[in-house]
């Protein structure tokens, strides 16, 4: 084999080592994107049930009921409901001037507009296309945000927490806190007796003269 031959032959292995390097390299980073990804969703889910237990305690000390749907942030902020009186970081960004502030609209979550029972939209739930936060205000298509709605008595809540699939924000997980409200039915009364009408003195037949 003459040299040209020889460094031909280099020139080829060197290719090949770098295009399988290159693969690789891909994999790993493709590989690492997708841990990034579930170690934010899982964190989403741990804020989700640090939020699910202030509104548990936050019910526990209002007679049961939950805050309202558009105060429901301020009142668990404004209290020792909430670790340091905040909500938990955001884990698609840990900047103070981007955590929620603001109460978010369902988008195409379905509302609780009764006090019956209510199923929750599951995890996965496609809500468009996603944003990372860029401010206190999120929307319903921000990365990491918290939706909450109540029940018109206030005695059951949903909340639900914002992920990534992708580039769209989905539904990673929900928690309910309470149970459906019944009001208590007024008592039936009970039925008046008719009293009987009082019995007549029976009359003698008349003598005959």
């Amino acid at each position: 084999m003459n040299f040209r031959q020889r460094l031909t032959h280099a020139v080829a292995l060197v290719g090949a080592a770098s295009m399988l390097s290159g693969c690789w390299l891909f994999s790993q980073y493709e590989d690492m994107k997708q841990a990034d990804l579930h170690f934010r969703n899982e964190g989403v889910r741990v804020n989700l049930r640090t939020v699910a237990l202030a509104l548990q305690m936050y019910a526990r000390d209002h007679r049961g009921q939950y805050p309202l749907k558009n105060s429901w942030l301020g009142e668990l902020t404004r209290s020792y409901y909430l670790p340091n009186s905040r909500l938990p970081p955001n884990p698609w960004s840990i900047m103070d001037e981007h955590t929620q502030a603001n109460t978010v609209p369902l988008g195409p979550l379905p509302a609780m507009t009764a006090d019956g029972p209510f199923d929750p939209s599951p995890a996965g739930t496609v809500l468009g296309k996603g944003a990372r936060p860029s401010s206190p205000l999120y929307t319903t298509t921000t990365y990491g945000a918290i939706l909450y709605d109540v029940a018109p008595a206030r005695r059951m809540c949903v909340i639900y927490g914002v992920g990534q699939l992708g580039d769209d924000a989905i539904v990673v997980a929900n928690e309910m806190r309470g149970r459906p409200f019944e009001a208590t039915p007024a008592p039936t009364p009970a039925p008046t007796a008719t009293p009987a009408p009082p019995a007549r003195p029976s009359q003698a037949p008349a003598r005959q003269p």
